[in-house]
């Protein structure tokens, strides 16, 4: 019965990684944000009950990989490009769209309509962006997927290291996400992405992904105060997009200033000189 409940847990992920991908190829990054977001939760939620219920399996490490990649490296890198095309098409916020009250499609109308083309369909960049834009989710995909296969290789699927080799892909897909989200909901002062930012935003993702930067895995930290897991919920309550970009950016920096640190103590450390 547990394993049955981790299997499905699994196949939620995958399941809410296609629906996003589906509904970016909608013009629909706001909400396709939301679904992978939702698919990174069950990701987290599959391994972390497999092993407390005693039921983790190699068939189980295997499919968590195959709906990792579906889920985080392909809708990953196309919610990206779809969020791009959003911004390209004109200037756009939910306060904005004069038909939200619509519900789902609406919010895909009004991106559409901010651009040429008109109706529930996929608005694409113009010029060489588009070709670039092309290339940096090929770049992500793949290795995104090498990410996924070193780290099958290299790891005991059963006993996962306190640290990730390199950026993991879940982390990845919710970094686009959760920037993409902070996009739309900031005020319209606020500084905004534009297609090229996400574009680079992209590239660096994946180079981290296949990097031997170590991030932490965050169900493994325990050398911080439990009244610091509070503090991201109290600067949600002052300033959701705000908060969001703030913890965000800190765990995208966190890998190369670790990896950093690293090296630093390695070289100050008495034994490096014998």
């Amino acid at each position: 019965m547990y394993f049955v409940l981790v299997t499905l847990c699994t196949c939620f992920n995958m399941f809410l990684g296609l629906l996003s991908l589906y509904l970016a190829l909608c013009g629909q990054p706001f909400w396709a944000a939301w679904a992978l977001l939702a698919s990174v939760c069950f990701d987290a939620c599959d391994g972390y009950l497999a092993r407390k219920w005693g039921v983790a399996s190699e068939f189980g490490a295997q499919l968590d990989s195959l709906a990792d990649f579906a889920s985080f490296c392909l809708a990953g890198g196309v919610l990206a490009y779809a969020w791009a095309a959003a911004q390209g098409a004109g200037d756009f916020s939910l306060a904005q769209a004069s038909d939200y009250q619509s519900g789902l499609w609406g919010v895909g109308q009004a991106l559409v309509q901010g651009g040429d083309w008109v109706g529930y369909s996929f608005p694409p960049l113009k010029g060489e962006i588009h070709y670039l834009f092309l290339g940096a989710i090929f770049l992500y995909t793949c290795l995104g997927g090498m990410r996924l296969a070193r780290y099958n290789a290299q790891t005991d699927s059963l006993c996962p290291p306190s640290f990730f080799d390199g950026l993991p892909t879940t982390g990845a897909a919710a970094l686009i996400a959760i920037f993409c989200l902070a996009d739309f909901m900031a005020p319209p002062s606020w500084w905004e992405w534009s297609p090229g930012g996400v574009l680079l935003l992209t590239v660096i993702l994946g180079l981290l992904m296949f990097s031997h930067c170590p991030y932490p895995k965050v169900t493994k930290i325990d050398w911080l105060p439990r009244w610091a897991w509070f503090t991201p919920l109290a600067a949600a309550f002052l300033t959701l997009p705000g908060s969001a970009y703030l913890f965000a950016g800190l765990y995208l920096v966190s890998g190369p200033l670790y990896s950093w640190y690293q090296s630093q103590w390695r070289k100050d450390s008495p034994e490096a000189g014998k």
